[in-house]
């Protein structure tokens, strides 16, 4: 999954763009067809964090990758994307 599709891939490799403007959609195909294995490049916004872990967490084999500076920006580019999918969650089930 990469948009903008800028990987030179083989043929036996499918690449996956924003469908429709959204890697939500491209993630609801992809659910569809059960591949084994998904690389997720640079998970950039929430909403690519959110679907990089819906999909793992349907069982979806998921290697994303984050460009950083270094490890310690990296890790806190991640965990501040936990951080938001925790308060999503929790402001999701207060308001039901």
């Amino acid at each position: 999954m990469e948009a903008p599709r800028e990987l030179q891939v083989p043929d036996n490799i499918t690449q996956y763009t924003a469908l429709d403007g959204s890697m939500t959609n491209t993630a609801d195909v992809l659910l569809l067809v059960r591949p084994d294995f998904v690389i997720f490049d640079e998970l950039r916004k929430n909403e690519d964090f959110n679907v990089f872990a819906d999909m793992r967490l349907a069982g979806i084999g998921m290697v994303g990758v984050i460009h950083a500076n270094g490890v310690q920006d990296a890790i806190q580019r991640f965990s501040d994307r936990v951080d938001s999918r925790s308060s999503r969650r929790s402001s999701t089930r207060s308001s039901s």
